[in-house]
């Protein structure tokens, strides 16, 4: 019964982004901090920035028993006319899935350094520290050990079977990250906007069960991503963007056969690829208005599928931006939506000084 339940969780996780553990928006590059800490402090105007995400999944947003997740990122950085700079932050993430409503939050502090090679480009490295909270709601969970073998009664009262050491827990977790990306002069805007970077997750390895004392451990995790914008026309006032991710929920398994400790060792994975159409109207204030469509797959033991067409929608400025996405999904479930919606917002403040123009969302 307890791998019936465990296999009904992560199920559940899976299929609204999280592999387990880790719920990934589609719209990552507005809130860079969220997936690499190396991007704290990476913004287009200010010193400081807010961000705050939500996604639904398969029901009306808010809706009882949902798919749904949200976060909140804060993040700040130095302003000098030196090589080197520095950026702290703040996140927050909380997802939930289904009846049992399995819960995540995660909550912590992010701090990255950055280093400018000329004009041109820009390197940071980062970490975070924080916790992890995990578990679920026992109301609503029927077990097979309170239905009577002999009439098939169901009583609520007979003892469900399960060792379970509490409903939640909470460990400690670090992040680690890298990432190179183009630097733009202050008032200028380039042809060719760029980033890229690299993330590990979950460095100490946490124990991710309630089960007591098992090796049910999340293994260390990596992303690789990209994005930019290629612009053309007169004064750049038109941009190509592509966005590029790749989440391997866990390094620690074998090429070509299942893995030795399914535990811990993981063949799943997800990546989104995207392109979008840009239209800037203002010189002074950059403001702008996005179109994109972007394609997200999943793997495991076994193969791929891909899960999602998701079109998307945003509008702003250097100082703001405002996004809608929408995943219509290839896989759905019984008496649920097909897609689920997507909103992102993050704004700016303070004066930019002597900051770099980093490559925005």
């Amino acid at each position: 019964m307890k791998k019936y339940l465990l296999s009904i969780t992560l199920f559940a996780a899976f299929a609204v982004g999280v592999t387990a553990q880790d719920f990934i928006f589609n719209q990552f590059q507005s809130a860079p901090q969220l997936f690499n800490p190396a991007a704290t402090g990476l913004m287009e105007a200010g010193q400081y920035r807010v961000a705050g995400f939500f996604r639904g999944q398969w029901d009306t947003p808010g809706a009882a028993n949902s798919y749904a997740g949200a976060g909140a990122a804060f993040d700040y950085r130095t302003c000098s006319k030196r090589l080197f700079f520095w950026s702290l932050g703040v996140t927050a993430q909380h997802d939930r899935a289904g009846l049992a409503s399995w819960q995540n939050t995660r909550g912590g502090l992010s701090a990255a350094l950055h280093r400018r090679f000329g004009y041109n480009m820009g390197a940071a490295a980062g970490f975070s520290a924080g916790v992890l909270n995990f578990g679920f709601r026992n109301n609503g969970l029927l077990f097979d050990e309170q239905f009577d073998n002999g009439a098939g009664v169901f009583n609520p009262g007979t003892d469900n079977g399960e060792s379970f050491s509490g409903l939640s827990a909470t460990r400690f977790d670090l992040s680690s990250g890298l990432i190179l990306y183009s630097v733009e002069q202050p008032g200028g805007r380039r042809r060719n906007i760029w980033s890229t970077g690299l993330a590990f997750h979950h460095l100490t390895r946490p124990q991710y069960s309630l089960l007591g004392n098992d090796d049910q451990n999340l293994g260390i995790g990596m992303t690789l991503h990209a994005a930019g914008e290629l612009r053309f026309g007169k004064h750049n006032q038109r941009a190509l963007g592509y966005r590029a991710m790749f989440r391997k929920q866990s390094l620690n398994w074998t090429w070509g056969r299942p893995p030795a400790n399914p535990q811990w060792n993981s063949l799943q994975w997800q990546g989104l690829a995207g392109i979008s159409g840009r239209l800037f109207f203002d010189n002074k204030t950059d403001s702008r208005v996005s179109a994109g469509l972007a394609v997200r797959a999943a793997g495991r033991y076994g193969g791929f599928l891909i899960d999602a067409i998701i079109p998307s929608i945003t509008v702003g400025s250097r100082e703001w931006s405002f996004g809608l996405s929408y995943d219509a999904n290839t896989t759905r479930l019984p008496d649920r939506l097909l897609g689920g919606l997507e909103m992102t917002f993050w704004k700016t403040f303070g004066k930019a000084g002597n900051c770099v123009v980093c490559p925005g969302g």
